[in-house]
């Protein structure tokens, strides 16, 4: 059936719409070097780590609207975006840890053109397994050839960024809770893409230090030793996919901004538009 000139006008509202969203965000900036230790001390990742996240502008800092300082999880293209407060503290709103800033294009996966110049993808889901991924690619000394995205639903991958991925090695880090069809169809885009090789890794059989699952890579990066032990090989081996590092792919130089305190960081005041 073909679509009628009302579907397409439809669509391009919709569009629009999405974009003054956007941009009504308020403004995204680079991490200072004290907003860099607080997510380092909440989140239990290494600064490094951090740092090279935030040089390849996929880790900003803003002030949302309620007046909470937060670090944001984008891109170079700012067409999604997921925001936690700095604190820990959930949403009023949601009571959710993570926000989704309005007008985000949930299909597009955050960081895809970021990754242009490096071999191997990691895919995982939310902004904050995507800062884990790069934390676990750091461990591994695979940050010259391993870039981290994140899909922010479960939808399939958007079109327009699926010809990124072609000749690229490809592992998933889907949540554990995530179905397999939705995992599986993930694959077969990427493969029909010109992907060189696509995986699925598995947390199966791995557990928390409080006897649960792990559902996510977040979860992942904080089990314990008898765990790691157990499992070495397949723990030590999750991010070893790909080529092996040859050529150095420096990231832009990291400038942070002055140093301020956590005082100052909590005083800041909203600016920009509703997030």
């Amino acid at each position: 059936m073909f679509k009628t000139a009302s579907h397409w006008n439809t669509k391009a509202i919709d569009q629009e719409k999405a974009a003054c969203r956007r941009a009504s965000w308020s403004p995204l900036k680079t991490p200072t070097i004290d907003e860099l230790v607080l997510i380092a001390d909440l989140l239990g990742f290494s600064q490094e780590s951090l740092s090279i996240t935030a040089a390849r502008g996929l880790l900003c800092c803003a002030t949302s609207l309620e007046g909470h300082r937060s670090f944001v999880v984008s891109d170079s293209h700012k067409l999604s975006a997921v925001a936690y407060r700095l604190d820990g503290q959930p949403w009023e709103q949601t009571n959710r840890i993570s926000r989704i800033l309005p007008g985000s294009l949930k299909k597009w996966p955050i960081g895809i053109t970021e990754t242009t110049y490096f071999p191997a993808i990691a895919i995982t889901e939310t902004g904050i397994d995507l800062l884990c991924a790069l934390h676990l690619i750091w461990c591994a000394s695979r940050e010259q050839t391993i870039a981290p995205i994140a899909l922010l639903s479960r939808m399939p991958i958007s079109e327009q960024a699926l010809q990124s991925f072609c000749n690229k090695h490809i592992c998933l880090f889907q949540h554990a809770d995530t179905p397999e069809e939705i995992g599986n169809h993930w694959s077969d885009q990427l493969r029909e893409a010109g992907a060189l090789a696509v995986e699925q890794y598995s947390f199966d059989e791995l557990m928390n230090p409080d006897g649960s699952s792990v559902q996510t890579l977040h979860d992942f990066v904080r089990i314990d030793a008898e765990v790691w032990e157990a499992h070495y090989d397949a723990i030590e081996s999750a991010f070893l996919f790909g080529p092996a590092p040859v050529v150095s792919v420096a990231p832009a130089p990291f400038e942070p901004q002055p140093f301020s305190s956590t005082a100052t960081i909590k005083k800041e005041t909203a600016s920009g538009g509703p997030f």
